[in-house]
């Protein structure tokens, strides 16, 4: 089967955000009472960024419009407040909103709406709190309402509550993965700093938010000599994660993958729907086929081992291979927001196989 080696890639936030224009327009100090509270709604503006990849390999322009699209946006304020355990605080669940796009040809969102931007969007919040109050916003792209959303005024849930659900993009077993993507766009997450109000609501870097992609993606390169007679027909997957949490870790820091999903049991998945078996087929020695499959984290704790199905012909001759994600033995832990590549290289008389994160 070859080596399988690993190579590290990064996901990061292109530099240029959006800012003062759109600040001045929507954010201000809101309207005090003679108690020093805020008596009227408090405009808020944030600044969202979605995710951009390795600027050499995997440049925005290769990106599909549904991996980087904010199509839907919610947005969760959670309250710190102290707790009764001495040197810790609680950070509880205030308020949410359902932000409502405001449409192409917008460039200042009123409360309550978003706008899309080259690099993101930027959205608009009312609140209604109190000077001097600290506060923790969270936010989800393209997600549907969530168990999180059921349960919400029901009882007084902390940060981690919402942190720990599970996305509601579920996969089935033999299901395309692209459904994790699709026109509803990819499901997208990410937090605020904690802002004191007022006085942070006019510091421009504390009102920038970071999206990261709930799953990972994979790709396919051709590295064998066109003189080879490789054909690549198919990549599917076997041993996946069938959901994942809407955050990465908890307030602790500690990543959720740690703990396996209540219900979970590993499932296979097929190629994502919108590409299609000539562009695998059409691929010639040093070509990349993109977005073949999204993978959602795989729990650490279980021992099935995710492992990618590759279908292909060799001067003629039809053949399956399997290509576990490992690394030098190591199991490969899937991260959400990551792109793997699977490099497919050798003669024909040996093949090799590589997954480059």
């Amino acid at each position: 089967m070859g080596i399988l080696r690993k190579v590290c890639w990064s996901w990061r936030l292109m530099a240029a955000i959006v800012t003062a224009m759109v600040m001045a327009a929507c954010s201000d100090d809101g309207v005090k009472n003679g108690n020093g509270e805020m008596a009227g709604p408090l405009p808020v503006t944030f600044h969202i960024g979605t995710p951009e990849s390795e600027e050499v390999e995997y440049t925005r322009i290769m990106q599909d419009a549904s991996e980087i699209r904010i199509n839907k946006l919610t947005v969760y304020d959670f309250l710190v407040k102290e707790s009764t355990e001495a040197g810790k605080a609680d950070t509880l669940f205030e308020s949410v909103q359902y932000l409502t796009d405001a449409g192409d040809g917008i460039t200042t969102p009123k409360a309550g709406q978003f706008i899309r931007t080259d690099v993101g969007a930027t959205a608009c919040l009312s609140l209604h709190t109190e000077e001097g109050t600290q506060h923790v916003f969270a936010f989800i792209a393209n997600e549907e309402k969530t168990h999180f959303d059921s349960i919400l005024y029901q009882k007084i849930l902390p940060i981690d509550s919402l942190r720990r659900t599970l996305s509601v993009r579920r996969l089935k077993s033999g299901e395309s993965c692209g459904s994790l993507v699709g026109e509803k766009g990819a499901v997208m997450t990410g937090t605020s700093v904690p802002l004191n109000f007022p006085t942070d609501l006019k510091d421009m870097e504390k009102m920038k938010v970071k999206l990261y992609r709930t799953m990972a993606r994979v790709d396919v390169k051709h590295e064998v000599v066109d003189g080879q007679n490789l054909r690549i027909v198919d990549v599917s997957a076997k041993n996946c994660a069938p959901t994942s949490y809407l955050f990465g870790a908890g307030s602790d820091g500690k990543a959720n993958v740690e703990t396996v999903p209540k219900g979970f049991s590993p499932i296979s998945i097929v190629r994502n729907s919108a590409v299609k078996t000539e562009d695998l087929e059409s691929l010639k020695q040093g070509q990349t086929c993109g977005k073949v499959l999204y993978l959602y984290e795989y729990p650490t704790t279980e021992k099935s081992m995710p492992t990618l199905i590759l279908t292909y012909t060799l001067n003629g001759s039809p053949r399956t291979m399997e290509v576990p994600m490992t690394s030098g033995g190591a199991r490969i832990e899937i991260k959400r927001n990551r792109k793997y590549t699977l490099v497919i290289g050798g003669t024909d008389t040996r093949m090799t196989y590589t997954i480059r994160e």
